[in-house]
């Protein structure tokens, strides 16, 4: 959140951002008797900033969504030194007034991403990570107002999944 204040290291009232985590963990077993051993996440984040020196509607710090979201599960396996685990993340569309003549648009973005780790000791782990395991095509825009005409440009193009395998060693 941001808000004018009165700070001592300077004369006139300042915007500061304090930022605020909406988000919550907890395991599953904690709400329900006998559930699997799962650890559950979600957070969301709201973003509210003005850039007063340009003309709105969306007048943000550019490349600011007004949402985003995020949830998650991870799974440890009993008996075994084996967790997994998966993550959605979500943005939804939005637009951004960067200047009084240029602006942008973004595509919705949806992203999920999964992992394994196998713990071989407290210091030695194996970790396969999938990163955007449903990519899709990307859309953004940008316009600007140039001599009393809009031009816009438009940018398509896909994304890509990637897999990691990482051994992980604690020194």
């Amino acid at each position: 959140m941001s808000a004018l204040e009165t700070v001592n290291w300077a004369e006139a009232p300042r915007f500061v951002i304090r930022p605020r985590n909406l988000g919550a963990r907890f395991r599953l077993e904690d709400l329900l008797a006998g559930a699997p051993p799962m650890a559950l996440r979600a957070n969301v984040g709201l973003y509210r900033s003005r850039v007063e020196a340009v003309r709105g509607p969306d007048n943000r710090i550019d490349q600011q969504p007004r949402l985003s979201t995020n949830v998650g599960a991870d799974y440890r396996w009993p008996g075994l030194p084996l967790a997994v685990g998966a993550s959605l993340n979500w943005v939804p569309a939005y637009a951004v007034q960067q200047t009084n003549e240029e602006r942008a648009d973004v595509d919705v973005r949806r992203v999920a991403d999964a992992f394994a780790l196998w713990t071989f000791s407290p210091g030695t782990r194996l970790r396969l990570s999938l990163a955007n395991l449903a990519p899709r095509r990307h859309v953004s825009a940008s316009s600007i107002q140039e001599g009393g005409q809009l031009l816009t440009t438009t940018a398509r193009g896909p994304t890509r999944s990637l897999a990691t395998l990482r051994l992980e060693l604690r020194l």
